[in-house]
């Protein structure tokens, strides 16, 4: 049971992993709305549009990456 938790965290790590590397990517865009510019989406706004990045097709990456499928 231990080993199925591990593995199936290493797909979690890939993802939060995407995640951060999504925000320094966009990081003009992210400091925008972190800051509230006047053009700026609020953070939530900004959580999203990464949210909306994570796809089926990299969730299935991520699993076989982490050898859990």
């Amino acid at each position: 049971m231990a080993l199925a938790f591990q593995v199936s965290s290493f797909a979690l790590d890939d993802c939060f992993s995407a995640f951060k590397a999504w925000i320094r990517r966009h990081r003009d865009y992210t400091d925008g709305a972190l800051e509230g510019g006047p053009n700026a989406d609020s953070p939530y706004a900004m959580i999203w549009r990464v949210y909306e990045s994570m796809t089926a097709e990299k969730a299935r990456g991520w699993s076989a990456h982490s050898g859990y499928v």
